[in-house]
């Protein structure tokens, strides 16, 4: 166990009563739930039995809406092939919470224990939604916190396009509504179902599958537009708080506890993507000439064949490097990090990872640096010798994060933060999938 004080003592799992906060937090890429389901359903059942999570984030679900105007009810076919696996024993504890897209594409669940005291009415599947919901929920208006009391109606958007919340977050101006109304109705689900924020008493949880960063402006466009809202949302959150902290007796209001998991799609540095070396500086590919290579921005190294003849050859230099390795990517992500006051909770309990076994949790051995669990993503294993397959094969990403706002909350109330699998052969809780499930334990409820 990876405590924040150092402890290695495993010890049993906190005792946890019906109707308390919760503890346990598990967050996993299932790429694509009903392989899961249908392909790996003992494995699925032994990480849940194992990790008895209170609340457990799924993205990449890949399960088809029922239709466009209810994203958050599967399609009763797609529904059938996983109908076994969430009415067992095991995942009928928990309710669940889905935001999928119109088509077998991208998509989240959240599955919130029923032992955990918890409103269901209490979440938005966009930022736009979420923003409003904690606008009602402190009897503020958007006028309170700086913004228009109306933001322009934005035609809808062609698929595959990411909704922007530019003219959301447009200054306060003029306007003809006099009482700056919050009740402001937009989309219930972002188009791709890839945004969840749940509310509980004492804290809020957001559950992200992020945009891939792909390789076309199309593709940076959109990414960029999903960074900024994101920003942009955890920015007027804070300015909510403070303005409740300020108008009240309650100061610690100001300081709502906040945790962001999911697949962020992007390796905050180059320790969070295997085969890097350290080099003579000047002599790397790093953006700072510190002389650090890395594989995964070597363009001639990590773009398989079909991704590489895809790229945008006008492209800015900060935009080039395989998705989720951009230095755009990374500045726009610390960005966030900072404005929000989030800390990546992992790196700060393991600074330079599982260096030795002896600090690894089972004392497990690996065969080499890169075995470890350091990274998330694992890549796809050799097939019969299919060398664009096996690209990828040994190599490792972390692309997967349990966020904690405020920042110096992780030395407080973190009992440990873990990558769940690891090695080529992705051992450990993978499920099947390419992403290893991630977990986080408090020492209480928050």
């Amino acid at each position: 166990m990876s405590s924040s004080d150092g402890s290695d003592d495993e010890g049993p799992p906190l005792k946890r009563q019906k109707g308390s906060g919760p503890t346990t937090f598990l967050s996993w890429n299932a790429n694509g739930l009903v392989s899961r389901c249908v392909h790996n359903n003992r494995e699925l059942a032994k990480m849940v039995h194992e990790t008895d999570p209170d609340v457990m984030c799924i993205q990449e679900v890949r399960i088809k809406a029922l239709n466009s105007g209810d994203q958050g009810t599967p399609h009763t076919t797609d529904y059938k092939l996983v109908e076994d696996t969430m009415e067992s024993t095991i995942f009928h504890k928990y309710q669940k919470h889905w935001s999928l897209a119109d088509r077998k594409y991208s998509g989240t669940l959240t599955f919130v224990h029923k032992r955990v005291q918890h409103n269901s009415n209490d979440v938005a599947f966009t930022t736009q939604s979420a923003l409003s919901m904690l606008l009602k929920k402190y009897n503020l208006t958007r006028e309170d916190i700086g913004l228009s009391a109306s933001p322009v109606k934005k035609q809808k958007e062609p698929a595959k396009k990411q909704t922007s919340m530019k003219s959301f977050f447009a200054p306060k101006g003029k306007t003809n509504n006099a009482a700056g109304s919050s009740s402001v109705k937009f989309a219930s689900h972002q188009l791709d179902g890839r945004f969840q924020f749940l509310s509980f008493p004492n804290f809020d949880l957001i559950n992200t599958y992020q945009p891939n960063n792909g390789t076309k402006q199309e593709s940076f466009q959109r990414r960029r537009d999903w960074d900024r809202d994101m920003k942009e949302l955890l920015k007027y959150r804070l300015k909510i708080l403070k303005k409740v902290a300020s108008s009240t007796a309650d100061k610690s209001a100001g300081e709502r506890p906040l945790i962001w998991c999911g697949d962020m799609n992007v390796a905050k540095e180059y320790r969070d993507g295997t085969h890097w070396e350290q080099r003579e500086p000047g002599k790397g590919n790093d953006s700072e000439g510190k002389g650090i290579y890395e594989w995964w921005r070597d363009e001639k190294k990590c773009l398989s064949n079909g991704l590489g003849k895809k790229v945008d050859p006008s492209r800015h230099p900060d935009d080039k490097g395989i998705p989720s390795f951009t230095t755009n990517e990374r500045k726009r992500f610390i960005d966030i990090l900072e404005t929000a006051d989030l800390d990546d909770v992992w790196r700060t309990l393991h600074p330079n990872g599982i260096e030795a076994d002896s600090e690894e949790p089972k004392k497990r051995t690996f065969k080499t640096e890169w075995d470890k669990p350091n990274w998330t993503w694992r890549g796809h294993l050799s097939n019969n010798g299919n060398t664009f397959s096996s690209k990828y094969e040994g190599k490792g990403q972390r692309l997967d994060y349990f966020l904690l706002s405020p920042s110096t909350l992780t030395s407080q109330v973190v009992l440990e933060c873990d990558i769940l699998g690891y090695g080529v052969d992705r051992q450990g809780h993978f499920c099947g999938s390419d992403h290893s499930s991630i977990i986080l334990r408090l020492k209480r409820p928050l």
